[in-house]
């Protein structure tokens, strides 16, 4: 059995899904044909309780979510076994913010001025270069998590870290 949590932030809310799950007598044979679960974090809590009460008929799903809430506390906390999947950006995108060169982030920027996850790949990855800071993770969470801004806000305070010099380094 396996369970991934996948954050993505376009998956969209599938009530039929959910009514459907809610519905069903047959857990192994709901999970045989839904390998992922959309939204988790627009579920009901009570559906989201029922799930977690029903591990053992889980083989291997993904569970998309756009925001961490108490349903994913929930699932995160009722498996022994997490998987926590994260997008990342490709080797060739992580040289562009590692070699913090401006006109090719500027570049890149451009280009995914519409595309969210790709945003918040960034994000993490650039959490990671500046060693990763615990006050710049936490700071990208609040914003993005409990809804003060979108994830293009975030990068564009985020991205100018890359270039303060850490004390001690010159």
């Amino acid at each position: 059995m396996s369970v991934k949590l996948l954050r993505n932030l376009d998956t969209n809310r599938n009530k039929e899904q959910e009514d459907e799950f809610a519905q069903t007598m047959n857990l192994p044979l709901y999970f045989d044909t839904h390998k992922t679960i959309e939204k988790f974090d627009g579920w009901k809590y009570s559906n989201a309780k029922k799930l977690s009460k029903n591990t053992t008929f889980l083989k291997d799903i993904v569970i998309e979510y756009s925001k961490w809430n108490k349903n994913i506390e929930l699932i995160f906390s009722c498996f022994i076994e997490n998987k926590i999947g994260k997008f990342e950006l490709t080797k060739e995108e992580k040289e562009i913010f590692k070699n913090r060169d401006i006109v090719k982030i500027h570049e890149w920027v451009d280009n995914n001025l519409e595309d969210k996850n790709n945003q918040f790949k960034a994000l993490l990855y650039i959490s990671e270069i500046i060693n990763n800071n615990q006050k710049i993770i936490t700071l990208i969470n609040k914003v993005i998590n409990e809804g003060i801004s979108i994830t293009s806000f975030a990068l564009d305070f985020t991205i100018p870290l890359l270039f303060i010099k850490e004390k001690g380094n010159g």
